[in-house]
């Protein structure tokens, strides 16, 4: 478990929360009903203050003795018990989460986690889709259908509706002890905290993919059945050719009829050709202002953008800041 100070912060982000106040301060839009009751949509990332974060990843605390709505997410997220248990309510079942398990839950698939009792502890990783990229994906990739879920993490509109994946692994020696260093990572602040929680979750995505090969009976995953092989193979090369790549070459290298490959990468990413190019050009961009001191210009360049303009507005599309910003925000 955290040092006394990290636990005292957790606690303080624990303290119970009054929903009709904070839905009158929020004014969060309804999505739907689920069961007769509405849902909502909850689409920014929180820290324990309600300020809004703007971070790839991003913790909250379950409040105490609160009630909160079914709502659904534009991200992935992933609730685990640190303390005690909890139980999390899905529109087709509740499932009984106890210290150290996981439950992954897509977007837009409408969920709660009903009251946590004084002294629970509950937190929720939350996950935008431009955390990983397809290279880290296919690291983990799994006959069995876990990369599929974590492909939510990269989808948009309602492409992660309805998956989620519960993990018994509170039996798991190891994951558990992740999560903690996890937690400790991001509420210690460190210099490099945000890249060493991203290589923690795939240390714990890879570890989940080991319990789905050897101990299926601890692996609950609701979920479409993973696309062929092929689309990881088109993923990597748009991953390793994103400055030039153009549909109609991706389409020749893999004998598919253009109109036909583009229709395939929307299904099963919830992501147009044009949307997959423009993401890892960004993530690659963002490397490179944490850990060079080219030029923004340079940068742009270098990704594939012969129009700085056009690159700044893009970059700021998808990760919610300046290029500038993000370097000094970032850099080591």
């Amino acid at each position: 478990m955290q040092d006394l100070d990290i636990q005292h912060q957790l606690y303080q982000e624990s303290r119970p929360r009054d929903w009709k106040k904070l839905e009158r301060l929020m004014k969060p839009q309804r999505a739907g009903e689920v069961h007769g009751k509405p849902y909502y949509r909850f689409f920014q990332t929180l820290n324990g203050t309600l300020e809004i974060v703007p971070r790839l990843i991003n913790l909250s605390i379950q409040p105490v003795n609160s009630t909160v709505p079914f709502h659904i997410h534009n991200y992935t997220e992933i609730t685990v018990p640190l303390r005690g248990s909890c139980q999390a309510v899905l529109p087709t079942r509740t499932i009984e989460l106890e210290q150290g398990d996981l439950l992954i839950v897509g977007n837009h698939t409408p969920h709660t986690v009903k009251k946590v009792l004084d002294g629970t502890l509950v937190v929720s990783i939350e996950i935008r889709q431009a955390a990983f990229s397809f290279n880290d994906l296919d690291l983990i990739r799994n006959q069995r259908g876990l990369t599929s879920i974590i492909f939510s993490l990269l989808a948009d509109e309602s492409y992660g509706e309805g998956r989620y994946g519960y993990y018994q692994s509170s039996n798991d020696r190891v994951i558990p002890l992740i999560i903690d260093d996890i937690v400790k990572e991001y509420y210690t602040g460190g210099q490099l905290s945000d890249q060493l929680v991203r290589l923690d979750l795939l240390e714990v995505f890879t570890r989940l993919t080991m319990m789905v090969d050897q101990r299926p009976n601890e692996v609950d995953q609701n979920q479409e059945k993973q696309a062929g092989t092929n689309l990881m193979a088109v993923l990597l090369y748009i991953e390793k050719n994103y400055a030039t790549v153009t549909l109609r070459e991706l389409a020749q290298e893999f004998s598919f009829n253009p109109n036909y490959l583009s229709e395939l990468l929307k299904k099963q990413t919830g992501m147009t050709f044009i949307k997959l190019v423009k993401l890892q050009r960004v993530n690659v961009a963002a490397k490179y202002l944490i850990y060079t001191t080219a030029s923004i210009d340079e940068i742009a360049q270098k990704v594939g953008y012969e129009n700085p303009s056009y690159f700044y507005k893009v970059f700021r599309q998808i990760l919610g800041k300046s290029p500038s910003q993000y370097r000094k925000e970032n850099q080591v």
